[in-house]
């Protein structure tokens, strides 16, 4: 069993939320998981990401959104500027207290226009236009879209995870939450695969 990094996002200023607009060219993001939700909104160029083994192309204009625990690896081999968004867990827990039982599907891709994504679009635009501006008061206006968004993807994406998947998928995030503790704790050391897969 491959095991992919989870990846720990620290929220500034006693925030759940973090949200950046970055910009480079030629990037790769190896293969990681993370708690919370994240949305990844293209300004300009091409991303590719791949969310638990499915490939995604998505373009200046496109987003697309990563579950809690999902999978997922980014890369992009040009210049490319993007506006992401995670949401954090407990945040996310606290108002969808059922979300370790469902999963959003969604992605946007302007080439194939849809009501429903198409709002989503609106909101991330919104989130990207207050994250350039920060004017005074900002985060008031920033939560409320958040909400918005949030309310939004679960009364239109929600899918119900079977207790199978899900027990499975339980089991799976616990080995590697296992892996990575141990290679955090001796990562000083050299360590073997036998040593990895006697954890």
């Amino acid at each position: 069993m491959e095991a992919y990094p989870h990846e720990i996002i620290f929220y500034k200023n006693n925030i759940d939320m973090h949200f950046y607009i970055c910009e480079h060219s030629g990037s790769f993001v190896a293969k990681h998981w993370h708690n919370s939700m994240e949305f990844i909104y293209i300004i300009e160029g091409q991303y590719t990401t791949t969310i638990n083994n499915e490939t995604y192309i998505i373009n200046s204009g496109d987003y697309i959104m990563v579950n809690p625990r999902d999978i997922h690896s980014t890369s992009s081999i040009s210049h490319c500027k993007i506006f992401l968004l995670q949401i954090s867990y407990d945040f996310i827990k606290k108002h969808i207290p059922n979300i370790d039982f469902i999963e959003f599907k969604l992605n946007y891709n302007k080439d194939k226009p849809n009501p429903s994504t198409d709002y989503v679009k609106t909101l991330l635009k919104e989130l990207l236009s207050l994250c350039q501006s920060k004017s005074n008061g900002y985060l008031l206006k920033f939560y409320s879209i958040v909400f918005e968004l949030l309310f939004y993807i679960n009364s239109n994406f929600k899918n119900e995870i079977s207790p199978i998947e899900q027990q499975k998928h339980e089991k799976y995030i616990e080995r590697l939450s296992q892996i990575t503790y141990y290679v955090k704790k001796h990562y000083m050391e050299e360590i073997s695969l036998n040593d990895i897969s006697a954890v």
